[in-house]
């Protein structure tokens, strides 16, 4: 019941806050099944390499 209640919560976000993180990485399957992401904040973190086709599927994107 729990994993289910994630996995329909997680098609509905749409504003996701991961700065100050010290994120290094970014992979492709970082943000797979976030579809409906429309803002993303990645900002203050230790960016160093972000795989090609991280941002597909999400159409929505907007404001990164």
């Amino acid at each position: 019941m729990l994993f289910e209640w994630f996995i329909t919560w997680r098609w509905l976000i749409f504003f996701r806050d991961l700065s100050q993180n010290r994120l290094r990485n970014i992979s492709r399957a970082t943000f797979r099944g976030l579809a409906k992401l429309r803002i993303l904040d990645l900002s203050s973190n230790q960016l160093e390499s972000i795989d090609d086709g991280s941002f597909e599927g999400m159409p929505d994107l907007y404001e990164l």
